[in-house]
């Protein structure tokens, strides 16, 4: 699956992902949910020991590659059974309200 593919999929189905990106030497890693994108970018909110962690707008040209795999299907599932996956997204559109 190609990776614009994987970030429709990723958006439909609210799924937690792991983003793979290199900078200079170093390799960058972003956990969360892709909440949006557009032709150049994604918004991710990322996730960090069950807490909604910011934001990152995230270039898809430097993007290697997204991980949806046993381990985020485990944690997703126990994110779920927490309520946490309802709070995905919700501060983002309580912002847009705020700022308008």
């Amino acid at each position: 699956m190609n990776i614009l593919k994987k970030i429709s999929t990723a958006i439909e189905e609210k799924r937690l992902v792991k983003i793979y990106r290199h900078y200079t030497d170093e390799e960058l890693i972003n956990t969360g949910f892709i909440l949006d994108s557009s032709n150049d970018f994604i918004l991710i909110q990322n996730e960090s020991d069950f807490l909604l962690d910011g934001y990152s707008v995230i270039k898809i040209g430097d993007i290697e590659k997204i991980r949806y795999g046993k381990f985020e299907k485990y944690f997703q599932m126990m994110l779920e059974k927490e309520g946490f996956i309802k709070k995905v997204g919700s501060q983002r559109s309580n912002w847009s309200r705020r700022s308008g």
